[in-house]
């Protein structure tokens, strides 16, 4: 395990680093095509804006905006406009952890019930459980989605906690026997750090992980509506059949995801934010081969080889790569045969995309300020990478 994740760290620092043959070419004819399918989707009602980020080796190349920040306003989305990236926070969540473990302060073999000794099972639960999603740990925004009124509601992160933790059953399966995705354990991830560290979540990110990144104010955890924030953009929900309709999404405190998914950020903060990581800017290369080494299950088997599916639910549809499997607050895999480590992010009124591609320079940033245009990032990817298009499912 330790000497496959040194060839992994040195495989990426070295494609990250270099500029020299297999970089993806992104000219005029590249740029223009991106342009056409962003175009695209705004004019097809799909998403009211959009800003497209692409770096190369740490440099942005393009950074572009589509569409409307403020429908009501009509204020028009801008290549700085800032957005709700949802579950892109999780590798914040996990660098933050990362820095921990390199101080000694924690282990990745932890278990929960080292912090929270009340919590149900957590002696079996272990911090590298968490943030792999093979904690089997009941997912709370599954449970809780359809009553709205609960995400309004300002909690304190021992309360979330307490909540997370009353869940009947409290788990979907035995900890590290299958992998499904899971916010409650990237909540429990951030409470451990504020245990830890006796600061609050956003102060820690934001002195130890934000700033160490050289990203700027635009980044930050809790995003506080109440805020008078220059450059925000609105989120918005789609009307069922109303193609180009839009409501306002709906409110959500930023206490409710905490470090599973409470950041606000920019496509040129998250393209420095990847290159940054990467370069070992934020932690040690020995910690992003952890976090960009594939989650594994008891039995020694990948974790993308055994993914726990509410029964009764439809099968996923088919896809050309095989699935990605999950490390720390990562996806590791291939987009067409590229290899890829990637991440979505998607909350009320916001979809977001963040993918490095390391054998061909790339990072490609896609945020739209609708819980529905996650679809756009992939046509984007597949574009630059010179990726047949897969038929939509």
């Amino acid at each position: 395990m330790r000497f496959a994740s040194k060839i992994l760290v040195v495989l990426l620092a070295a494609a990250l680093a270099a500029c020299d043959a297999g970089a993806a070419n992104v000219g005029d004819a590249e740029k223009a095509k991106v342009d056409a399918i962003a175009e695209a989707w705004i004019k097809a009602g799909k998403t009211p804006g959009m800003v497209v980020g692409i770096a190369q080796d740490g440099k942005m190349l393009y950074a572009k905006a589509y569409g409307a920040a403020d429908l009501e306003r009509n204020i028009p989305m801008a290549p700085d406009s800032i957005l709700l990236i949802g579950s892109i926070t999780k590798q914040f969540t996990a660098a933050a952890m990362m820095q921990l473990v390199e101080q000694g302060k924690v282990s990745l073999s932890d278990p929960i019930s080292k912090y929270f000794p009340e919590f149900p099972r957590g002696n079996e639960v272990t911090i590298r459980h968490v943030l792999n999603h093979t904690s089997g740990m009941f997912n709370y925004t599954s449970h809780e989605m359809p009553d709205e009124t609960k995400w309004r509601q300002d909690y304190t992160t021992d309360a979330m906690v307490k909540r997370i933790a009353s869940y009947m059953p409290a788990y979907d399966f035995e900890p590290g026997t299958a992998w499904r995705y899971s916010n409650s354990g990237f909540f429990i991830a951030g409470a451990i750090i504020e245990k830890v560290t006796g600061e609050p979540l956003r102060a820690y990110l934001q002195k130890n992980v934000i700033e160490k990144a050289g990203l700027s104010a635009d980044t930050a955890l809790d995003d506080d509506e109440r805020e008078v924030l220059p450059r925000r953009a609105e989120g918005y929900d789609p009307v069922k059949d109303k193609p180009g309709s839009y409501i306002k999404a709906d409110f959500i405190d930023m206490s409710v995801p905490g470090g599973a998914g409470a950041m606000r950020s920019t496509v040129t903060d998250l393209a420095i934010w990847q290159h940054a990581l990467f370069t070992n800017k934020v932690v040690s290369a020995k910690s992003v081969a952890e976090m960009t080494t594939p989650g594994k299950l008891k039995d020694g088997k990948l974790s993308s080889t055994n993914i726990f599916r509410t029964p009764g639910a439809p099968a996923p549809p088919a896809r050309r790569d095989p699935p990605s499997t999950y490390a720390l607050g990562l996806s590791v895999g291939t987009t067409g045969g590229h290899k890829a480590i990637t991440h979505t992010g998607g909350i009320q009124g916001f979809n977001c995309y963040v993918g490095t591609f390391p054998d061909d320079h790339l990072t490609v940033v896609v945020l739209t300020n609708t819980s529905n245009g996650g679809g756009v990032a992939r046509e984007i990817v597949e574009s630059l990478l010179k990726i047949e298009s897969e038929a939509q499912p």
